[in-house]
């Protein structure tokens, strides 16, 4: 997606993308309240849904976002292709696969509780 900011990222208007961050974000708040709240009690498979609720949620703002940005960036017809950020995309991709792992962890039931707490 951001790896060819001149093209649309889905058939989002800028003001669906507005509402799809409104949703998103509070679906990652209410799951990342759920991550806590489920990591105190031990409830590791509630522990683990809310892990990819909140997942999906920030896919989720990340599409509306870039969608959002795209639908700015052609409105003007000065505006140039986006250079690439602050954000180190391999260090995100190395934070997707620890938490995929973690994932993985939570569901395996034969993971011990350091297993999953520790990776």
């Amino acid at each position: 997606m951001l790896d060819n900011p001149n093209e649309p990222v889905s058939d989002l208007s800028y003001f669906d993308c507005i509402e799809s961050v409104m949703e998103n974000s509070k679906v990652l708040g209410e799951s990342m309240a759920g991550i806590s709240q489920n990591a105190k009690t031990g409830d590791l498979p509630a522990f683990g849904e809310c892990v990819g609720v909140a997942s999906k949620a920030l896919c989720g703002l990340t599409e509306a976002a870039a969608q959002a940005a795209y639908l700015v960036g052609i409105s003007d017809p000065n505006s140039q292709a986006g250079h690439q950020g602050l954000v180190d995309p391999i260090q995100f991709a190395r934070a997707n696969q620890a938490i995929q792992m973690a994932c993985q962890n939570l569901v395996d039931p034969g993971s011990s509780p350091s297993q999953v707490i520790m990776g």
